[in-house]
């Protein structure tokens, strides 16, 4: 039957050639055509595959793991969304985890064109029930996170939509967007490969 579609198309192509004009087919049509002409992705656009950088704690620094499968979500929110998910059964076994409270969720984040990421969370992620350095390094995750993108170099901070000010790690407080420099002290041991890698979940 396929061999039958492909010589009728083939016909109509060459036949409308030699009269110096081409064949247009409807859009409805696609789908009765073979799939071998216009392939599977006229009736289901997958996602690709890829892989995004995270950052969790491992002791009192932050430590680089990746995550590989397929999204359809722009890389930021991908980052953040796998980021509030934390460490995975494995990584657990090897004492990384997140400083990140389970109970935040993103509610927001976009890149300008200045390459700043504007992240909005819930009002979890300033519970205070942790020491001033765990509590920075929960927020240098999320910097380091997403400024891997390749379009961002610095991040600010919402909660609940609102502007807030950020504790950094000399123990100020920064209403600006903050970059890599102002937690560099909980950055990696070691950069380059990931310690973990895992899929998208």
């Amino acid at each position: 039957m396929k061999r039958l579609v492909l010589l009728a198309v083939t016909l109509m192509l060459c036949a409308s050639c030699a009269g110096g004009g081409l064949v247009i087919v409807p859009r409805s049509q696609l789908r009765s055509l073979a799939s071998d002409l216009y392939g599977s992705n006229v009736r289901n656009h997958s996602p690709n595959v890829t892989t995004v950088r995270i950052y969790l704690v491992q002791g009192t620094r932050l430590v680089a793991v990746d995550r590989t499968g397929r999204s359809s979500l722009p890389p930021e929110k991908l980052a953040m969304v796998e980021l509030l998910k934390g460490a995975n059964n494995a990584e657990r076994t090897q004492g990384i985890t997140s400083n990140i409270p389970a109970s935040v969720q993103l509610l927001n984040v976009v890149v300008d064109d200045r390459g700043v990421a504007t992240v909005d969370m819930t009002h979890d992620l300033e519970l205070r029930t942790v020491d001033r350095a765990t509590f920075v390094l929960r927020l240098a995750q999320v910097v380091y996170t997403l400024t891997e993108l390749n379009n961002v170099q610095s991040v600010r901070f919402l909660i609940e939509g609102q502007p807030v000010s950020v504790l950094v790690q000399d123990g100020s407080l920064v209403a600006e967007p903050v970059a890599r420099g102002r937690y560099s002290d909980f950055a990696p041991r070691s950069s380059g490969a990931a310690v973990s890698q895992g899929p998208l979940t």
